[in-house]
Formats: structure tokens, C-alpha cells, sequence
């Protein structure tokens, strides 16, 4: 199997703080083979987009579940950014995000990336 078992199950923290919390565990099977599991209680902010471009590209959508498995990749120090980075462009094509959006996001986050590693 490639891809996620199911998708995210998610809850809004009633903080007002815009974070939901995984429900169940995130389990996504890798081209290689690899399985990893986002443990039930996660806390993620889905998609990491300014506000101000929301109209246009909620934080949310088809890459929701590959948004909540990149966001734990960021904050576990056992694989890489760019591994990780390649895994969520991984994640959402068998997530059928469309490819042109799944590339316009990796780039995003590619430089955001780069630009944290200079400060």
C-alpha cells in the first residue's frame, strides 16, 4: 500500500489559537515503503498560509492530511527538512492534489526552508 490508510481526522482546539488536534493516528505508507504514523493528539495549524491569502488558498484542502504529517516532520529531529519536504510532495500527489498546486506548495515550503536556515 502507498499512501495514507485514511485521512486526517481533525478537531479544532477551542483556544482560538487556529490549531486542530489529530484524533486518530495519521498513518502514511511512503513509495519506498516506509510507514510513518502522526500520533493521535497532534497539534498542527494544517497548512501553514498567510491569512491574507486564504480567499484564494484556504489551509485546508486535499493536502490537509499531507499538511498535518509535514508539520510533525518539522518538529522531530529524525529526518531531515528536505526529506521531510519530499515526503509531503509525496504525500500529496497520492493525496490527488493536482500536480501544478502540489508544486507551488513544495516550492513554498522548499523557501521557506532556505530563508530559516539564513537567519
Amino acid at each position: 500500500m502507498v499512501g495514507f490508510e485514511e485521512w486526517a481526522v481533525l478537531m479544532p482546539l477551542q483556544d482560538g489559537s487556529g490549531k486542530w488536534r489529530l484524533y486518530k493516528d495519521l498513518i502514511y505508507h511512503t513509495e519506498a515503503g516506509v510507514r510513518y504514523i502522526v500520533p493521535r493528539g497532534y497539534t498542527t495549524d494544517l497548512a501553514s498560509i498567510p491569512r491574507l491569502i486564504w480567499a484564494f488558498w484556504p489551509s485546508y484542502g486535499r493536502y490537509t492530511s499531507a499538511a498535518c504529517l509535514h508539520d510533525y516532520f518539522c518538529g522531530v529531529d529524525w529526518i531531515s527538512r528536505k526529506a521531510g519536504d519530499l515526503i509531503f510532495l509525496e504525500a500529496m500527489k497520492h493525496s490527488n492534489v493536482p500536480k501544478w498546486k502540489r508544486r507551488v506548495i513544495y516550492w513554498a515550503v522548499r523557501a521557506y526552508a532556505v530563508v530559516k536556515r539564513l537567519k
